[in-house]
């Protein structure tokens, strides 16, 4: 998987976060959506949800 697509996933997942966000685990869920939509493993699930979870952040 490129970088491209892990910033698209990863764009995605915040998204999720941000509609979400009246959720009290709305980062976990953004980070999960993005880490499924890349169909990563473990380790590069983890990159991808923070990354998401960095850029929902800046919502």
């Amino acid at each position: 998987m490129g970088n491209d697509n892990r910033l698209v996933h990863a764009a995605i997942g915040a998204v999720v976060t941000i509609v979400t966000a009246f959720l009290p685990f709305s980062p976990i869920l953004g980070g999960g959506v993005a880490a499924y939509l890349g169909d990563a493993n473990k380790n590069e699930g983890l990159r991808i949800g923070a990354v998401s979870g960095a850029i929902g952040a800046f919502r």
